[in-house]
């Protein structure tokens, strides 16, 4: 079944069944069944992302104050309310706005897992009293346990009129006419159906114009402080469609030894056309990143990759089985084949998009993103067999991403072999050495098998993302930790705040957890003004030490090989394959692997023919191309076009080398390296540790 329009269904039908913003509740002693065998349906169809979005808006709306800006929010209901109050009560009302206000933003937003707290309100004797007082308007009896059938009534009719425009609606293509769907949905209702409460709203003139107005006025307060909670009615409605298909399946489903009927575990994956609609949003915002010519087309590059990821999930909740405390899911070939195309058909039309937008950007990943939904185990295993595999490449799926728990694996395809398997074990926090520092995750084993053997490291990183479930932690001093023993290593990644995840690729897997690494040093208080904090994060990232106990050594010059490792462990472009071409450059030599990884990556030339010179001290100049050279070859930022333009505003600008001049060009663009006194870069120079930490942390950044 396709969908044409946005479910007016959910959040209009289901919070009119227990009272919402119709400003007309009815309490009972709990929550119809009618009500909550739906919610419950609807609910389970929800990805956990979404029903924290959904729960987080409801306590931004609930935990709104009643100041004069927030009740300016429900005008278009108080102004009727009101009117027919003054009218009805003879210029002596009844109900004040902050009262309005209070009943309103109980019930906005309906969500609530376990019902409780719903029953908890509609038991709220200061919320009776303000319903009664509605009821009153109009000259009616309040009666909490008579009148709850005739609400449960009106819900099932509002329901069953969104059940048919969903019936006969095609694609997902006219998303955004919801609040005239509604709206629609709504008037009809109000106007043919003969229950009590329509009968009041009609009395009391509450128009589905004021509804929708307030509705959607929460909405956008909301997501002020909760990103997403304007969407909430593309989450229900999506939802609400796998309901509708879900109970499509089950009644074709046919008695044993019969023929057709979808089996109910089978994977769900994505609706091409809701995925469209979203990809061609995402789109709309291509032109304002771009407008940053250095920047902009690595923010858009990364904009359609993500939109994607998130457009080409696959729902395969349903196959995950629990045996004795340990999850296991099972995928069925046949059934991935049609799904992996669809995959294949959104990353072309997002790439389209980029193109149309950018046309020298490159190509972003096909990925299908295996979502195992919310697991109660500690233990997941993901088999990915041949023929899965087979399908995904055939299909033209460059990536794999498996989702669990909020936990997320990305993998390029072509390092799974013919057969993988990948397992997700969550350990207890006593898995953390004595000596670690306060944790931001939980502690996870990440294992994999490609072809029946264990596989520790990979060629090409692996992206990560972990939930971050502690608070009160310094952001930038997150690292993820590779825990050895008594031994902790960072590895580095960034913390996304708006998704509350910790993001970090690798190449190599153990047990980690994210840490906040405070590291101090006792010799920089000199420096601490300008590179204090830069030292900080670049050392609790684990990309650059001190170089004795509690020494940083601020004043120190950068060698060509130590600058080497720090951009490569910034970029995380460690490689245990890699090759240099260069004489003074031996193996056993410590700095070999950072040498021949930021060599395979185009950052970094000799000094002369097959002379790397890895001992020398690294000048300015050297130090802000290699700079450049990561932002523009690994993080798609476009070179400086105006090189002499760039590097005018400074005096010495003749004495850059001339192989070196656009790179230092970029650098000052981006304020990577600026100029010191006199307006001269001194390009020559020799670069402290403490400079280098600076221009690190100013990568990070970027």
């Amino acid at each position: 079944m396709k969908l044409k329009k946005k479910a007016i269904t959910t959040t209009l039908a289901a919070s009119l069944v227990v009272g919402s913003l119709a400003g007309v509740p009815v309490y009972a002693a709990s929550v119809p069944s009618e009500v909550t065998n739906t919610l419950n349906k609807i609910y389970a169809n929800l990805n956990p992302n979404e029903v924290k979005i959904i729960s987080d808006a409801r306590d931004a709306v609930r935990n709104l104050a009643p100041i004069d800006e927030n009740l300016e929010l429900i005008n278009p209901i108080w102004e009727i309310v009101h009117a027919k109050d003054l009218a009805v009560h003879h210029n002596d009302p009844t109900i004040t706005k902050k009262d309005l206000f209070t009943l309103i933003q109980a019930f906005a937003i309906d969500y609530d897992k376990d019902f409780t707290g719903l029953e908890a309100l509609m038991a709220d004797q200061f919320l009776k009293d303000i319903a009664e007082k509605l009821y009153n308007i109009v000259g009616g009896n309040f009666d909490a346990n008579d009148d709850v059938a005739d609400v449960v009534k009106f819900g099932k009719e509002l329901q069953d009129k969104a059940l048919a425009e969903i019936k006969k609606s095609t694609s997902l293509t006219d998303i955004k006419n919801a609040p005239t769907l509604v709206k629609a949905a709504i008037k009809d209702v109000i106007d043919n159906s003969t229950t009590r409460v329509a009968g009041i709203l009609k009395n009391i003139g509450i128009t589905s114009d004021a509804i929708i107005s307030t509705k959607t006025n929460l909405e956008k307060e909301a997501a002020k402080k909760v990103e997403g909670a304007d969407k909430i009615d593309y989450y229900l409605a999506v939802a609400y469609l796998k309901v509708l298909t879900d109970q499509k399946q089950d009644s074709e489903t046919p008695t044993p030894g019969g023929g057709g009927g979808a089996p109910s575990d089978s994977p769900k994956g994505p609706d091409k056309a809701a995925a469209t609609t979203a990809l061609n949003d995402a789109a709309k915002d291509l032109a304002k990143l771009l407008e940053d010519k250095s920047a902009g087309l690595a923010k858009a590059v990364a904009a359609i990759q993500e939109a994607l990821a998130q457009a080409a999930t696959i729902d395969v909740s349903a196959a995950v089985k629990i045996t004795d405390g340990k999850a296991a899911l099972t995928l069925n070939a046949s059934q991935l084949g049609d799904i992996f195309k669809t995959v294949k058909e959104l990353a072309d039309t997002a790439n389209k998009n980029l193109k149309a937008a950018a046309a020298d950007a490159p190509s972003v990943k096909v990925i299908a993103t295996l979502d195992l939904g919310t697991v109660k185990a500690d233990s997941v295993s993901i088999p990915l067999a041949k023929d899965v595999l087979a399908k995904a490449k055939e299909a033209g799926v460059q990536a794999l991403a498996v989702k669990v728990n909020g936990v997320v694996l990305a993998l390029d395809i072509d390092q799974l072999g013919a057969a993988a398997a990948i397992n997700i074990n969550k350990l207890a926090a006593s898995a953390l050495p004595s000596t670690a520092l306060a944790a931001a995750s939980d502690v996870y084993s990440f294992t994999f098998e490609v072809d029946g053997k264990a596989a520790t490291t990979f060629t090409k990183p692996v992206e990560i993302r972990l939930p971050i479930t502690a608070s009160g932690l310094d952001q930038e001093l997150l690292s993820f930790t590779k825990i050895d023993g008594s031994n902790l290593i960072s590895k580095g990644g960034k913390y996304d705040a708006a998704k509350k995840l910790f993001v970090v690729t690798n190449k190599s897997f153990s047990t980690y957890a994210v840490l906040e690494n405070k590291i101090s040093f006792n010799d920089i208080a000199g420096v601490k003004d300008w590179a204090g904090r830069q030292i900080a994060v670049a050392a609790a990232k684990g990309i650059i030490d001190g170089r004795e106990e509690g020494a940083f050594v601020p004043a120190g010059n950068v060698t060509r090989a130590e600058f080497a490792k720090l951009i490569v462990k910034t970029f995380g472009l460690e490689s245990t394959t890699a090759k240099e071409a260069f004489t003074d450059v031996n193996v056993g030599d410590w700095y070999q692997p950072y040498v021949a990884a930021a060599s395979e990556a185009g950052l970094i030339d000799g000094r002369a023919e097959g002379i790397f010179a890895p001992n020398e001290t690294i000048t300015r100049a050297e130090l802000a191309t290699i700079a450049s050279r990561a932002l523009t070859k690994v993080k798609s930022y476009k070179a400086v076009e105006a090189v002499d333009t760039a590097l005018a505003a400074f005096t010495d600008a003749d004495e850059v080398n001339t192989s070196l001049k656009s790179g230092v060009a970029f650098a000052a663009e981006q304020a990577l390296v600026v100029g010191q006194d006199a307006g001269k870069f001194n390009p020559n120079a020799a670069t402290t540790r403490a400079e280098a930490a600076v221009v690190i942390y100013r990568l990070l950044n970027k």
